[in-house]
């Protein structure tokens, strides 16, 4: 009868600690997402930046549609990226980042940096050109300049992103989204890869020089289905790696 009793409560105990992991994941990974923040794996297809073997990066950046087959003419995405952490969610430090404690671009100050994005072709040495200080960020060799990002910009909430613990596992969500257009002479030929870069600089403003801080990049494979459409070879949601 001891025993019936022990197997009995010995049962009840693991079910409840069972009740409580799921109650903690069910906190942890739902219902406290800010308004106005985006979930990549939202969108039908995804890509995300290359890791270099630390998912611990501070850029962050995906390209997401919801289509994967496009017209050579209008090769239209969404790009969600971020310059660092506005929040941890499911975590002990729930409160907002403190940028001088959490950003790990370096010792110097904040404000001296700049972001850039550019699109260019895939090539073995297609990052050489980063590591060497550069004058004008807009006329890099090999790189279309899209954008550039001011500190004042980039370290506002709108180009935070929030790193929400789901599962036991980190997953981003982003503040900042926008469309991009890739043109069309960067599909060349019938199978190949093009690339999405967001770099951070440093401006030493006693030499006017930018030096390259964080690159992170996008490498988009693409094969040309006939002379006026193209497949971009982003992940499916429901097929794809996801969380």
């Amino acid at each position: 009868m001891k025993n019936t009793n022990f197997k009995t409560k010995l049962i009840a105990r693991i079910m409840l600690l069972v009740l409580l992991f799921l109650s903690a994941v069910s906190f942890v990974g739902c219902g406290r997402v800010p308004d106005g923040y985006y979930d990549p794996y939202d969108f039908e297809y995804y890509l995300s930046q290359n890791m270099r073997g630390d998912d611990a990066t501070i850029l962050k950046i995906w390209a997401t549609s919801n289509k994967n087959v496009f017209d050579t003419n209008n090769i239209t995405f969404i790009l969600l990226y971020g310059t660092h952490a506005n929040q941890y969610v499911g975590r002990q430090d729930t409160k907002f980042y403190d940028l001088e404690r959490y950003l790990e671009y370096g010792t110097r100050k904040y404000e001296d940096y700049t972001f850039a994005l550019y699109i260019c072709d895939w090539t073995m040495e297609h990052e050489d050109v980063f590591y060497e200080n550069i004058y004008d960020i807009e006329n890099i060799v090999d790189h279309e300049f899209i954008k550039s990002i001011n500190a004042e910009e980039a370290f506002s909430e709108e180009y935070g992103y929030i790193v929400e613990n789901w599962f036991l596992l980190d997953s981003f969500l982003y503040n900042h989204i926008e469309s991009i257009t890739i043109p069309k002479e960067y599909i060349k030929e019938n199978r190949g890869r093009f690339v999405i870069k967001l770099v951070a600089f440093y401006e030493n403003s006693e030499t006017e020089q930018y030096l390259p801080q964080k690159v992170e990049d996008i490498v988009f494979e693409y094969e040309k289905i006939d002379v006026n459409t193209v497949k971009i070879n982003f992940h499916e949601k429901d097929k794809g790696e996801r969380r």
